[in-house]
């Protein structure tokens, strides 16, 4: 991300909205479709801003470790990220339901597309646009 273009703490959270879509983890549900306001995602992250940056930490950590070795305990651990990622993702919430008659089969193709990942320029722009809004 270029840093001289988002001077304004208003250009940032434009940059963080632009980049939700694109970081939304499979079986996400975004409940925003573009309806929240800016000063919307400002309150969410007041309140929320440390624990977002470390969660966005802790799943590209995750995702980045099971790219590198795509066994299972990294993707076991990348799924308890995703988890707690989408947690702190504004206005989002996680439709994988561990109880769910098709969760074997849901984490099975979730795993098919981690397997295919390899580029993760989305996360990083919103990790550094989060530590921006902390400036």
């Amino acid at each position: 991300m270029d840093k001289d273009k988002f001077k304004t703490k208003e250009d940032t959270l434009s940059k963080i909205m632009l980049l939700h879509k694109n970081i939304l983890p499979p079986y996400t549900y975004d409940e925003d479709e573009c309806e929240h306001a800016i000063d919307e995602y400002a309150d969410y992250f007041s309140q929320n801003l440390n624990m977002c940056i470390y969660v966005t930490k802790q799943y590209l950590d995750g995702l980045l470790d099971f790219n590198q070795n795509k066994c299972d305990i990294n993707f076991k651990h990348q799924l308890y990220c995703r988890h707690i990622f989408i947690g702190y993702l504004p206005f989002a919430y996680d439709e994988l339901d561990p109880n769910g008659n098709d969760y074997a089969r849901s984490v099975a193709y979730m795993r098919e597309i981690y397997e295919r990942v390899s580029s993760f320029m989305f996360e990083r722009d919103y990790l550094e646009a989060l530590e921006r809004l902390k400036d």
